[in-house]
């Protein structure tokens, strides 16, 4: 949790800067609040998909080691999701 918040706190001031550097400042406002509507989309829709992943991997599995496997699953599947992201992120 440390990690993620210490990354989300780096990442963020880089995110608004960027994003709004190009919009005129009269409108300055409604590309903020675009940029955080954007984001809370973008977490809703992730954890929905990540769940979806989660379950369905996790089936009619029950105990420790099905939902070991169906966790494995959908962590190696936010990897490949935070190393489309850092890719994306250097171009």
């Amino acid at each position: 949790m440390f990690v993620a918040g210490f990354g989300q706190g780096v990442a963020m001031p880089r995110l608004f800067n960027l994003v709004l550097a190009e919009v005129p400042a009269h409108r300055g406002g409604v590309a903020a609040g675009v940029v955080n509507s954007m984001l809370q989309i973008g977490a809703a829709v992730s954890i929905a998909a990540i769940g979806s992943l989660f379950f369905a991997a996790l089936g009619t599995g029950v105990g420790p080691a099905a939902y070991a496997h169906a966790f494995g699953v959908a962590m190696i599947a936010v990897v490949v999701a935070l190393a489309g992201a850092a890719l994306l992120a250097r171009s």
